[in-house]
């Protein structure tokens, strides 16, 4: 029967669509450790949500709804002054969880989310949070723990900001590579994700022209090269 076959295909992929999700969830600061069952319920609990390369998630100062899973794609936190500049803090990537502060003490968003690229995220609201966390109460240690991991990084990230551009641009890639970094069978690591000099030049704090030169000496020493120029 087509229309039988049709729903058996379908809810197959929902089945291992579930399944991708869980795994993530499992490797998260805020979720790992939790028992299976409460992982199923947060992973059914989570509304769907596609982001397009580009588009913000939330601003700073934005109200908090609760919090969100990537499951794939990146998205990068900044923080604007009052001059208007720009400040980059982090990236993050499949896995990563982002908003959780506000589950906490509620108050306004502290920074502003914005697609890297295309993102699918997984939206835990803030009731769903408290239900979960009622049933459960070792969530409030899990996220604890995730806002531990939050503050080391946010200060790697201020402390790193008196390093060289060398430095500053090679933890950049790193983090690209992780998340978008595809071997090739010579053993090369491709950084599948297109991104301008512009762009680095913002994440690193430099102008576009420095971020060029810096990118032309690892070209001419064969640490980089490109497919489709930057």
């Amino acid at each position: 029967n087509h229309l039988l076959m049709h729903s058996l295909v379908k809810g197959h992929v929902c089945m291992k669509q579930d399944s991708d999700k869980k795994l993530l969830l499992e490797r998260s600061a805020l979720f790992r450790g939790l028992p299976s069952t409460t992982l199923d319920r947060i992973v059914n609990a989570v509304q769907p949500i596609s982001v397009k390369k580009g588009k913000i998630l939330f601003r700073r100062g934005d109200t908090v709804n609760g919090c969100y899973t990537i499951f794939s794609g990146a998205m990068k936190v900044s923080r604007s002054e009052d001059d208007d500049k720009e400040t980059f803090l982090a990236m993050v990537g499949a896995g990563d969880i982002i908003g959780e502060i506000g589950l906490v003490d509620r108050k306004p968003r502290s920074a502003t989310v914005t697609a890297f690229s295309d993102c699918e995220l997984g939206l835990l609201s803030l009731r769903d949070f408290e239900r979960l966390a009622t049933e459960n109460a070792e969530v409030y240690r899990y996220l604890l723990v995730s806002l531990c991991t939050r503050m080391r990084e946010t200060n790697e990230t201020v402390r790193t900001r008196d390093f060289s551009l060398c430095y500053r641009l090679s933890q950049i890639f790193l983090k690209l590579a992780e998340t978008f970094g595809v071997v090739l069978p010579d053993g090369r690591l491709l950084i599948n994700q297109k991104i301008t000099q512009a762009e680095l030049g913002r994440m690193a704090g430099f102008s576009r022209e420095i971020v060029n030169r810096q990118l032309s000496k690892w070209r001419r020493a064969e640490l980089l090269s490109k497919i489709s120029g930057f």
